[in-house]
């Protein structure tokens, strides 16, 4: 075999390495993972939300990080964004990420018809004071003006 041929083979066994790591390794942080439901949690938290609102909010969400949908009640109201992302990416400066907390601005804002104030990511939202502030009046900012 010539040096052409393993540099093929070699690419061809990364790829499928990739893809067989997408569909049976599951990305969920473990700490999220192990979790039971966190239903009852988002139900008192929000009482006068439907089971439709958060479900929406929280698929948004799993679309934004990539994660499955059967794990859309494993997160919690009170789980911070940036926890979640720092359970994804433990050592940042070796691995790159995906974007996910820039997604979750651009599906939030183009769901719910908001914007966020530029000081979000320094705030450390949680799950729950984004829902709370997409799904409230209009005119509320996250950052408490109007």
């Amino acid at each position: 075999m010539t040096i052409g041929t393993w540099i093929t083979i070699g690419f061809g066994v990364l790829i499928l390495i990739g893809i067989l790591q997408a569909v049976f390794v599951d990305q969920l942080p473990k700490r999220y993972l192990v979790r039971s439901c966190m239903g009852r949690a988002w139900r008192n938290r929000f009482p006068a939300a439907s089971k439709e609102d958060i479900r929406k909010f929280l698929n948004l969400f799993l679309d934004a990080f990539a994660f499955r949908p059967e794990h859309r009640l494993k997160f919690g109201p009170d789980d911070k964004v940036i926890e979640i992302y720092r359970a994804l990416y433990p050592r940042p400066e070796w691995t790159p990420d995906s974007m996910e907390c820039e997604t979750l601005v651009m599906f939030m804002e183009e769901e719910y018809g908001v914007t966020f104030p530029d000081n979000f990511g320094e705030t450390e939202p949680t799950l729950g004071d984004i829902f709370e502030f997409v799904t409230r009046d209009p005119n509320n900012r996250l950052d408490g003006t109007r």
